[in-house]
């Protein structure tokens, strides 16, 4: 059905209403639905599975993906067509279309349709409108796949701040990235598994590729998003510890303690942050002997910088 309608794009006086319409409301109930295979699949990944099994949930967990993007990206294209459909254009009056040429006006039926890329990304704010991938952008083309989104690309920018080697639990990728581009996290996260930068061990998790190492290569993350990531990373922990899910607390585990031991050296908040919530991590699941150096860098760190030590998932300021 993707393959049809972008066909139709280009010419969409070739559909009617009835057909668009039938179109709209079949995927709409499918998406809706979506979350029945989510639930069963979360349900599965909870119980105990063989190595076998883990394997086929995973894979199940990537399709999924993939079909809630091409699902996405189905209504996408619907509402493109829906106003531009032969119906639409008869029943604009022979004045209003004489008038719209005499204007300039371009009717719906002449613009261009929306991209052709696998998955649909929310609308950018004004900041990430300049950063849409153009010509220039042409190291940002992976093989084989399609231009990087700015959601994309900032996914890839935080997976480059986290322990490399380690599964990613999703709720940390995502939590770095300001709501605008939150939102449209999950559809872009499909699109870099589709294309190959990712892969999804399991139904919570993804983890780097080569391809996705070629990118980093490229286009190391830098020092803000860095800081960014430790901000998300220590206020996801404080809330893990609150909510006590010490499934995705180990998952957050190697990346808290590899940006700690990282950061420790250093004289900011983010130090501070890093070595208080790797000491306070260490201490619940019984490895004092661990924790030690840890809270001990926080109690000095806090002391050069002249205050009480922060609340595990903010600065010392109180923000998060």
């Amino acid at each position: 059905m993707l393959g049809s309608l972008r066909e139709a794009a280009p010419k969409p006086h070739v559909l009617d209403d009835a057909t668009v319409n039938r179109v709209i409301k079949l995927y709409t109930e499918q998406q809706e639905d979506l979350w029945l295979y989510a639930e069963q699949l979360r349900r599965w990944q909870a119980g105990k599975l063989t190595a076998s099994q883990h394997q086929e949930v995973a894979g199940l967990s990537l399709r999924l993906g993939r079909l809630r993007a091409d699902i996405a990206a189905i209504l996408e294209l619907a509402a493109y067509l829906k106003p531009r459909t032969i119906d639409a254009v008869l029943a604009r009056s022979d004045e209003e279309l004489a008038l719209d040429i005499l204007t300039g006006v371009r009717p719906p039926a002449w613009s261009a349709p929306p991209s052709s890329a696998p998955a649909p990304e929310p609308a950018p704010d004004e900041a990430d409108a300049e950063d849409e991938p153009d010509e220039a952008d042409a190291d940002d083309l992976l093989t084989g796949g399609e231009p990087l989104t700015p959601t994309m690309r900032a996914l890839l920018q935080i997976a480059g701040c986290l322990e490399g080697h380690s599964p990613i639990p999703i709720a940390l990728l995502i939590a770095p990235l300001p709501p605008h581009a939150a939102s449209g996290g999950p559809v872009a996260l499909a699109s870099l598994l589709q294309q190959g930068c990712l892969t999804a061990p399991s139904l919570a998790t993804v983890q780097l590729t080569p391809k996705g190492r070629v990118f980093l290569a490229a286009h190391p993350s830098e020092e803000p998003a860095r800081r960014t990531v430790i901000q998300a990373l220590c206020g996801l922990l404080g809330q893990l510890m609150r909510e006590r899910d010490e499934a995705t607390l180990r998952l957050v585990e190697p990346h808290l303690l590899t940006l700690a031991d990282a950061w420790a050296a250093r004289e900011d908040e983010h130090a501070l942050m890093l070595c208080l919530g790797a000491g306070t991590y260490l201490t619940l699941f019984g490895d004092a002997q661990r924790a030690r150096p840890y809270l001990d860098r926080a109690k000095e760190l806090d002391a050069a910088l002249g205050g009480s030590s922060p609340k595990l998932g903010r600065t010392r300021r109180g923000r998060r």
